[in-house]
């Protein structure tokens, strides 16, 4: 793999856990769990990345 193709996955990983923590971040402040949201929206950023890695 070139280090444009790692480079690229490597950001794509960033970005979808920094937005899924966001995202996360956001939902538990309206419904009053964010550490929790968070937390799993750290988590589905991880799985999301890496599902879409595979495939």
């Amino acid at each position: 793999m070139s280090r444009s193709g790692r480079a690229r996955r490597l950001v794509f990983f960033a970005a979808s856990v920094v937005v899924c923590v966001v995202l996360g971040a956001a939902i538990g402040s309206t419904v009053g769990y964010t550490t929790e949201w968070t937390a799993t929206g750290a988590v589905f950023g991880v799985a999301l990345s890496l599902f879409t890695d595979r495939r």
